[in-house]
């Protein structure tokens, strides 16, 4: 009996509705097996695939499926799609490299402290980038760079952690009125100067070095209160917020240190 279908080898194909009658046999090969090669011109990746029953990928003009186990495409075709695969796959690539280099030079950079900006460059040069691609992932890397240091200071805070690099990386980026960044400038200044000269950390020398700590409880005092009361702005972003309360809690915390440095203890 005449059934009007087509045997390619591998199944029956149906001219009238233009599809296989049986499912791709090839379809565990279009499967990851740790081969880029994948049949199909992309395995599961080319989502044509996920219709088993498609015939040249919809596309007869430009495909063929001479066996009826996986479409094909003619050579001289199938090498600009080759080149065209691997160009966006290395533009892939260099998109990520460019913003790995920011990001890895950007919180290297965050580490060094107050220093100027000459001392910077020389200790931590900028990223080279070598194409257009890097340049945009470095862009990108920039971008994204505020809501990594505040996801990042949020987990530091859960796990207790030293955070004010990553709380003076989102200050950078945030829009903050003039008033408030002087605070901020204050109790960062305040902080660098004790660190730097162990005001808090060394040992209580004489009345001086006691003038010294309670002169510098005064400044991060005025500083944190104000902070504090322009952290209940209900105008507000939540980045914002987060920020102000991330200077207030570092200003206690200094704040407790140079008293109990004061009283001895």
């Amino acid at each position: 009996m005449e059934t009007g279908l087509y045997y390619y080898g591998a199944r029956y194909y149906d001219s009238r509705l233009s599809r296989w009658i049986s499912a791709d046999p090839a379809l565990d090969k279009y499967l990851p097996n740790g081969n880029n090669n994948l049949q199909g011109m992309g395995g599961v990746f080319n989502s044509v695939n996920l219709d088993v029953y498609h015939y040249a990928g919809l596309n007869p003009i430009k495909f063929t499926d001479p066996d009826g186990n996986c479409m094909e495409m003619p050579p001289e075709d199938l090498d600009a799609f080759n080149q065209g695969t691997t160009k966006v796959w290395n533009s892939a690539k260099s998109f990520v490299v460019g913003a790995a280099k920011y990001l890895a030079w950007s919180f290297s950079r965050a580490n060094l402290g107050h220093v100027s900006e000459e001392r910077a460059n020389e200790l931590v040069p900028p990223p080279t980038l070598n194409n257009d691609a890097e340049k945009a992932g470095a862009f990108a890397g920039w971008l994204s760079e505020p809501a990594i240091a505040y996801y990042g200071l949020k987990a530091s805070k859960r796990s207790g952690g030293n955070n004010i690099v990553k709380l003076n990386k989102i200050a950078n980026k945030v829009n903050l009125t003039r008033g408030q960044r002087a605070r901020i400038n204050t109790i960062k200044e305040i902080s660098h100067n004790w660190e730097a000269r162990k005001t808090i950390s060394g040992n209580l020398l004489d009345a001086g070095h006691v003038q010294k700590i309670k002169e510098g409880l005064s400044g991060l005092g005025k500083a944190r209160d104000a902070l504090y009361k322009s952290a209940g702005n209900p105008k507000l972003s939540k980045m914002q917020r987060e920020v102000l309360s991330g200077y207030v809690n570092h200003a206690d915390s200094l704040i407790f240190k140079g008293m109990r440095k004061i009283e001895g203890k």
